[in-house]
């Protein structure tokens, strides 16, 4: 008798044993995904726990079934959150808004300030080229008062 036979005479004969270790290993294997199960249950429950405890809110009320106002409340801040976002984009592009307007009207404000010190410099020399003698009168006062920036 060649050794394969051998071998498959004696699981025949045994066949009642192998069952009972077959049955006994997949038992052990279900009570040890029942374990992992119970673990990440357990896992779970304690970060929902914590979600709750972070909006102000508990997992287990005596009075509503579980997590459901603790949800709502979670629902409730994350609609607050987005709708501060929102405000807070509105309030900065407004802010930048009015920023870019003061920038041009200070802009321009310097080109006219600019202009005008230009025109007095201008009226100054005329002022001074028409003076004879080393007198000066009205005219040359009236330059000088506007080069200085007194009128």
């Amino acid at each position: 008798m060649t050794a394969l036979a051998r071998i498959w005479a004696a699981i025949t004969g045994a066949r009642d044993w192998l069952l009972l270790l077959a049955i006994g290993a997949v038992v052990a294997w279900g009570w040890a995904q029942i374990g992992a199960l119970r673990a990440d249950r357990d896992a779970l429950l304690s970060i929902a726990r914590q979600a709750c405890a972070a909006v102000g809110s508990d997992l287990e009320p005596k009075d509503a079934p579980r997590g459901r106002g603790c949800v709502s409340a979670i629902v409730a801040m994350k609609s607050l959150q987005s709708e501060t976002d929102r405000e807070t984009a509105n309030v900065l592009a407004q802010a930048m808004q009015d920023r870019n307007g003061k920038l041009a009207a200070d802009a321009a404000s310097a080109r006219a300030d600019a202009q005008a010190a230009a025109a007095a410099r201008q009226r100054m020399e005329a002022a001074d080229a028409a003076t004879e003698d080393d007198r000066v009168g009205s005219h040359w006062l009236s330059a000088f008062n506007n080069l200085a920036g007194l009128h």
